[in-house]
């Protein structure tokens, strides 16, 4: 007689999320990896575009949202070469201004301007001294290809921008 346990959901799932990343591991470390265009996109290619684009290609994120390896190159490239994060908010912040979120080595404030009523100043202050300043911005929201920001030059330990009160930018930063 053949005696046999079924799996608990939690090692099905884990045996799942480990074959899919090394399946994932195994695409990158192929010879082909460089070679192959994924969706005629190579890796390589489209690290360059997240490292250095100043602005969004319409072609290239096309591409991405139609190749789940590509999105997932894309998504973990971000998060892992990412100087800082803005981690989800534990409790549901206010939306009013201004408003203010801290990380471990920032703070972002977002103050109304006083001489346009329709738009608000955004400034990023690092308070401890940093090698390299951000110089782009994303949010992951889903499995939407993240909207990006290009950000101002740092100056003494602050970045600042003025945007629309309305914008995404906006929006998106206040979202907890």
């Amino acid at each position: 007689m053949i005696d046999y346990e079924h799996s608990k959901k939690e090692d099905i799932n884990t045996l799942r999320d480990t074959f899919n990343e090394l399946s994932w591991e195994r695409i990158l470390l192929s010879p082909q990896a460089t070679e192959q265009k994924l969706g005629s996109l190579s890796l390589s290619e489209l690290y360059s575009y997240i490292k250095t684009s100043a602005v969004p290609d319409e072609n290239i994120e096309r591409i991405v949202r139609s190749n789940i390896n590509l999105w997932k190159f894309y998504r973990k490239t971000v998060t892992e070469t990412a100087a800082f994060h803005m981690p989800e908010a534990m409790a549901a912040s206010s939306q009013e201004l201004p408003f203010t979120r801290q990380g471990e080595n920032w703070v972002l404030t977002i103050e109304l301007s006083r001489a346009e009523v329709k738009q608000v100043y955004i400034i990023f202050k690092f308070t401890e001294k940093i090698n390299k300043a951000p110089s782009s911005i994303f949010f992951f929201k889903d499995n939407e290809t993240p909207p990006r920001w290009e950000l101002p030059k740092m100056h003494d330990g602050v970045i600042q921008l003025i945007a629309d009160r309305k914008s995404d930018l906006v929006e998106l930063l206040m979202d907890p």
